[in-house]
């Protein structure tokens, strides 16, 4: 006859942030703005009211000041683990 012990309750997991989902999301928030940057320059393919349109939709994401302190820290993440693999390839 076998024993089962019921299941303990696990304690909650705290957020934790590993620098690769760091690397990661900076990265993916530097490609977003620069594939919108592209897909505005498409538009003027179609029309320029089309561009001027899409621009003025991107520079409302990206000049408010939340939008501004994504790319900036995104910016700023990306650039640092950069250079932190840089050096480390170094030595």
């Amino acid at each position: 006859m076998r024993v089962t012990v019921p299941d303990q309750p696990q304690p909650a997991r705290r957020w934790s942030i590993d620098p690769a989902s760091l690397r990661i999301a900076s990265g993916l928030v530097l490609f977003t703005f620069a594939a919108t940057h592209l897909l505005n320059h498409a538009l003027g393919l179609v029309s320029v009211e089309w561009m001027q349109a899409g621009q003025d939709l991107r520079l409302a994401v990206t000049r408010s000041l939340p939008g501004t302190a994504v790319l900036l820290a995104a910016i700023t993440v990306h650039f640092g683990f950069g250079l932190n693999k840089l050096v480390a390839l170094r030595t």
